[in-house]
């Protein structure tokens, strides 16, 4: 079932590219623009065919409750891990924003580049 939707929404790719690009004169932003409507096309055709089954229909829902279940656990590590690797980016970038104090040029690129290394 879904090889002949995305076949169909592939083939008015053309149809978007040409109207966009062409008539509309949009460039580069008709291309992109095409490229989304296409995409936004291929989501809800195939969605509309998965709820149509009802096979896919069970699995469509989604029990949010049980989907949050577990999270505190994962948060717990998460968080620390996250803010430590912020305040390590941060610290990198103060040292290469202090950099800026050397006169030497040479000085300079090469403190940013022991920084980018350590």
């Amino acid at each position: 079932m879904p090889l002949p939707i995305i076949a169909a929404t592939t083939c008015l790719h053309f149809l978007w590219c040409h109207l966009f690009v062409n008539v509309f004169e949009m460039g580069l932003v008709g291309g992109a623009l095409a490229l989304t409507v296409t995409y936004f096309l291929d989501m809800v055709c195939l969605y509309v065919a998965a709820y149509s089954t009802s096979e896919a229909r069970a699995l469509l829902t989604f029990d949010v409750v049980q989907g949050l279940r577990g999270w505190g656990e994962y948060l717990s590590i998460a968080v620390p891990a996250t803010l430590q690797l912020v305040i390590l980016w941060w610290y990198f970038e103060c040292l290469v924003l202090m950099s800026g104090i050397f006169k030497d040029p040479s000085q300079q690129a090469a403190n940013v580049v022991l920084v980018q290394l350590g």
